[in-house]
């Protein structure tokens, strides 16, 4: 009986889970608290450093939120080895531009794998892959009849959502915005209005980044092929 008892203790204590250090790598401590750990089901709120209970059979520990992903095998095992380190992967970059005028095209000066010389429709922007953290970029919006725009802010992993108005050109501007729309040009009008905004780290949302405007009224360009 004594034998019996002492088999199912060291059954007991080779399936029990074990306490296991994380530490999460690669994440601002400014975007941490809006992600999560998960581990089968279950999830923990995202530190630097925390203490989670492993089972014994391996398993896989994941970062999950809206900025940063990853996965790291784990097991009680390798717990014992010493801290297990959960590396954060930065999401593709998306810019969601909010309260564009019809048919507003945009070129973007500094977006990875972006060619800047190219206008695209905005709501066709494609997907950034990120490489780095704190990658700054300048866009520059225009649609017919309205004022062009340039904006400036620092690119964030995942969606970036951009505050795309623009003002409306009035009188001989207006025409001539159309007018040179209807030839093509590629050439913006040497009087064009620039805006500037930035972007907060703050805020993992990605409310609308505020914007300041300084410049000369001008001319949209044309939309791409």
């Amino acid at each position: 009986m004594l034998g019996l008892t002492t088999w199912v203790l060291d059954v007991w204590l080779m399936l029990a889970p074990v306490e296991c250090e994380i530490e999460v790598h690669g994440v601002p401590a400014s975007m941490l608290g809006y992600h999560r750990v998960s581990m089968a089901g279950r999830t923990w709120p995202a530190r630097q450093r925390l203490v989670i209970p492993v089972p014994a059979s391996p398993s896989e520990i994941g970062l999950v939120g809206p900025r940063f992903g990853g996965r790291q095998s784990i097991s009680a095992e390798l717990c014992a080895q010493g801290t297990i380190i959960l590396a954060g992967v930065p999401h593709a970059a998306r810019l969601v531009f909010l309260y564009a005028p019809a048919d507003t095209v945009v070129r973007c000066l500094g977006c990875p794998g972006v060619d800047p010389t190219r206008y695209h429709f905005v709501d066709r922007f494609p997907s950034l892959a990120l490489q780095a953290l704190d990658v700054k970029l300048e866009l520059i919006l225009a649609a017919r009849g309205h004022e062009s725009r340039h904006i400036h802010l620092v690119l964030l992993p995942g969606e970036n959502r951009i505050d795309a108005r623009l003002e409306p050109l009035r009188g001989t501007l207006a025409r001539r915005s159309s007018e040179r729309l209807a030839r093509g040009t590629n050439v913006p009008s040497c009087r064009e209005k620039s805006r500037t905004i930035t972007s907060s780290l703050a805020s993992v949302t990605g409310p609308l980044h505020p914007a300041s405007s300084s410049g000369r009224r001008g001319i949209a360009s044309s939309p791409p092929p």
